[in-house]
């Protein structure tokens, strides 16, 4: 006599566990797989300065170029913007932050921009300026912190 009502049931059950465990597999995975694609996306896009802080303070008035190069592998770079991160004022208590000094779009469409963002502080004071790299889906990086001082 042959049994095969426990075997069928068995194969069924072994079966139904097996879809199981892919389909939550599948419903985990691809949640992890976008938030791996959106840190890959990030991570592609860089910003960084090529100019040096001066090693002496500049006279109020001096034009500064601030240098820097943008790069991303999978989009192109769409502007830079050059912030004023932080200005003291000398003699003064007062803290300015967080300014946007000037914005330079990219001349065409390209995976590296190098801008070159003069400006000219007026007032004397600590100067902390950095640059902000923008690609055309709208992701940013910034740049290190440049430092400075203006007599």
């Amino acid at each position: 006599m042959v049994v095969r009502k426990p075997i069928s049931l068995r194969l069924w059950g072994i079966l139904i566990l097996v879809l199981s465990t892919g389909l939550l597999t599948t419903c985990s995975g691809s949640s992890d797989a976008e938030t791996l694609a959106t840190v890959t996306i990030s991570e592609e896009l860089r910003t960084w300065l090529l100019s040096e802080a001066p090693h002496n303070a500049l006279p109020a008035g001096q034009p500064v170029s601030v240098r820097s190069r943008s790069e991303d592998a999978q989009h192109e770079i769409s502007h830079v913007e050059l912030y004023l991160v932080e200005f003291r004022p000398e003699g003064s208590n007062e803290i300015i932050r967080d300014l946007l000094i000037r914005s330079d779009a990219a001349p065409f469409q390209q995976m590296s921009f190098t801008a070159l963002q003069p400006f000219t502080p007026r007032l004397p004071g600590h100067y902390i300026i950095k640059v902000k790299g923008y690609n055309k889906i709208g992701e940013s990086s910034e740049s290190e912190t440049l430092s400075f001082v203006v007599r």
